[in-house]
C-alpha cells in the first residue's frame, strides 16, 4: 500500500533504476536518463495533486480496508475506521451498525471504496447515513482510467475531490 503515497513513487523508481543498473550496466545511462525525466514529470504532477488535495485536509472518511492509509496520511485526511473490522474479515451486522452510529458522531464525510473488495457493506452504510461512496483505484489497471502511475494518481485525486 506504500506506493499510494505519491512521495514514495520517486523513491521506488530510484531503487528500481539502481537495480537495473546493477543487472544491466551497459544501459545504466539510459535508465538514469529515464529516471531523471520521470522525476521531473512526477514533480510537476505532485504540485497539481497537492494543490487539489489541500482542501481535504482534516476530512474524515471510512475505507473498506486500510488500503489508502499512506495516501490519506500524506494529505491529512483522517481514516476514522474501516468497514472490515480486521484485514480480510468481512464486517458483521453489529460492526456496520457501529459505523453508522459513528459516522454521525465523528462527522465522517465519505466512504472510500476500492474496486477489489465488496461494495455491498459500503452501500448499506451509505443508505443509512447519506455518505457518498467514492470508488478509488488501488493500482494501475484497477479502473479503465488508471493506465499508468500518473493516471492512477490523477484518477484518485479527481474522484476523491468530487
Amino acid at each position: 500500500h506504500f506506493h499510494l503515497d505519491p512521495y514514495n513513487v520517486p523513491i521506488i523508481s530510484q531503487v528500481i533504476t539502481e537495480k537495473l543498473c546493477k543487472l544491466d550496466s551497459s544501459n545504466c545511462d539510459y535508465y538514469k536518463n529515464n529516471l531523471s525525466d520521470f522525476k521531473k514529470r512526477w514533480n510537476e504532477k505532485l504540485a497539481v495533486w497537492n494543490s487539489k488535495m489541500a482542501n481535504l485536509k482534516g476530512v474524515k472518511v471510512y475505507q473498506y480496508h486500510k488500503l489508502f492509509d499512506y495516501f490519506l496520511k500524506r494529505y491529512g485526511i483522517i481514516s476514522v475506521d474501516t468497514i472490515e473490522p480486521l484485514p480480510g474479515i468481512p464486517p458483521t451486522a453489529k460492526h456496520l451498525e457501529e459505523l453508522i452510529s459513528k459516522a454521525k458522531s465523528e462527522n465522517v464525510k465519505m466512504i472510500l471504496q476500492d474496486v477489489y473488495h465488496p461494495i455491498k457493506p459500503a452501500k448499506y452504510i451509505s443508505e443509512k447515513t447519506g455518505l457518498k461512496i467514492i470508488i478509488l483505484p488501488h493500482d494501475v489497471g484497477a479502473v479503465e482510467e488508471a493506465k499508468d502511475i500518473f493516471s492512477l494518481f490523477d484518477t484518485i485525486v479527481e474522484r476523491i475531490n468530487k
